[in-house]
């Protein structure tokens, strides 16, 4: 007998306020099948999980369940067929534990009065068990890592009978061994004939996991078929209809002096003895694991987290970075790893933060900003970088990721830096976004600003850099230019040092 799938949607339909979300899209998953949905962000990926799960009406087309037409299906329907989806959130209550928040769900489904915490105690370890995750019951969710959450609430997915588990951006967060972890978990459940979507921007990934993958834009599918047939360029042509150059930075430093010499910084406990220098026009890759202190490294040389001991020489001056008015006035900028809470002003204007750095310099004689100077320096930096759907006068917070970073970035570059240390560059920017910024670095270093990117993404480094280095456990441990080392290299050399 054939087996039936566990969700199909043909043909769906949404609209929001006269925008087309979906435009006609199909998916269809069976069992024990792992499937990747690819696509940029707003090309409806959200969207149509929110409709799979109930938490969404939809305008047109049919969903099935199990080979069954659903008609006004809620949340407890989609639960109800075995569909489960673990947002980039989790979910999770905090402030329980984790035994409460694996059996949250189905002790308030279950008849009877009272909570019967040894029953709960038992199922939930029974469940751990079964995944090979070693984490405390009485533990509080909030005391756990990301990828300890993470296993929490596919523990809360299976104790309710999941078919299938919707798993968004499930990486995002994790280091390189708990992503190891968690592609053995999720072969795990597909033996087990639970399915899985795995919501993904990373060909890698999908790879490893997946035996069929859908890609999405504007709202339809515009690829159906196996991982086999892909490579990057092709992902990224489905993703953004656009061919996207992949060349490599070239640059040659022999004969030129370097524009910044660190030498034996140290701050402990996350980094140590760290030496390297940097030339003008050049971009230096820093990539580790996370936790290996490249982070702080950035913070220190930008003057947030002080260095204890070393020397900072620029220009052959050697210099005190104690605070960022120092590293200011040492021309160095620097564009933080999360924008929304240190990079930018959410609320204000677009044209408001792309001048932020530079609003000093349009006093007037009296002490007062000028108006029409404000309004001349807004409209000729927002020229540097192009934004999709730019109002000067929108909120920054109304525009995608790919475009706030973008909108960070002209933020430094108006300050006229010539050393700019980019952390994470292009964490939750889609792929079309992610190869515009990676060619505006590249534009910036050919005109002779040195730059510093710090990404745990190797192929990122290996696109953008001329050079890189690799950190682990406070210590560089490995140096060399990026056409001489390859991805595999890189990895095994994390690995090999005591991964995370």
């Amino acid at each position: 007998m054939e087996k039936k799938n566990i969700v199909e949607m043909r043909n769906i339909q949404k609209s929001f306020f006269g925008s087309k979300a979906l435009d006609g899209f199909n998916l269809s998953i069976g069992p024990g099948e792992v499937r990747s949905l690819m696509g940029e962000n707003g090309c409806g990926k959200s969207t149509a999980i929110k409709i799979m799960s109930g938490f969404y009406d939809y305008d047109g087309g049919e969903i099935y369940f199990n080979g069954e037409l659903q008609k006004n299906f809620k949340p407890k329907d989609s639960m109800k067929a075995g569909i489960q989806v673990i947002y980039q959130d989790f979910s999770l209550y905090p402030n329980l534990t984790v035994a409460e928040n694996i059996m949250m769900n189905k002790t308030m489904n279950t008849p009877g009065h009272g909570m019967k915490w040894k029953q709960i105690k038992e199922e939930a370890a029974e469940v751990l068990k079964q995944l090979g995750a070693e984490i405390p019951l009485d533990a509080l969710v909030e005391d756990l890592n990301v990828a300890q959450r993470q296993m929490v609430a596919i523990c809360r997915s299976l104790v309710q009978d999941a078919k299938l588990i919707i798993m968004d951006e499930p990486t995002s967060a994790l280091t390189y061994k708990e992503i190891q972890y968690l592609y053995k978990i999720v072969k795990g459940l597909t033996k087990r004939g639970i399915s899985t979507l795995f919501v993904s921007h990373k060909l890698d990934e999908v790879e490893e996991l997946s035996s069929y993958v859908t890609i999405m834009r504007n709202g339809k599918n515009v690829f159906e078929g196996s991982a086999a047939e892909l490579n990057r360029e092709k992902v990224v042509y489905y993703m953004t209809g656009r061919e996207i150059n992949y060349a490599p930075y070239e640059y040659d430093s022999k004969g030129k002096e370097p524009i910044m010499k660190v030498e034996g910084l140290t701050l402990e406990p996350y980094f140590e003895d760290i030496n390297f220098s940097l030339y003008s026009g050049e971009i230096l890759g820093i990539t580790g694991l996370l936790g290996c202190g490249r982070s702080e490294l950035a913070k220190s040389l930008f003057g947030l987290m002080p260095s204890q001991s070393g020397t900072i020489t620029i220009d052959n001056q050697q210099v005190k970075i104690r605070s960022v008015d120092d590293a200011l006035k040492n021309r160095i900028g620097y564009v933080p790893e999360d924008r929304m809470t240190e990079g930018l002003h959410m609320p204000r204007k677009i044209g408001t933060n792309a001048i932020a750095c530079v609003t000093d310099q349009m006093v007037n004689k009296y002490g007062l900003l000028s108006q029409k100077d404000l309004k001349n320096r807004m409209t000729t930096a927002l020229q540097r970088i192009k934004v999709a759907g730019l109002d000067e006068n929108k909120a920054v917070q109304a525009l995608s990721g790919g475009n706030q970073q973008k909108v960070l970035l002209i933020k430094w570059l108006e300050k006229d830096p010539k050393i700019l240390i980019l952390n994470c560059p292009t964490v939750g920017v889609d792929v079309g976004s992610r190869s515009d910024i990676h060619e505006v670095i590249k534009k910036i270093a050919a005109e002779g600003l040195s730059v510093i990117v710090i990404s745990d993404d190797i192929s990122e480094i290996k696109q953008v850099c001329n050079r890189l280095m690799v950190m682990q456990n406070g210590k560089m441990v490995f140096e060399a230019d990026t056409k001489n080392a390859s991805t595999e290299k890189v990895e095994a050399i994390l690995v090999a040092n005591g991964g995370n």
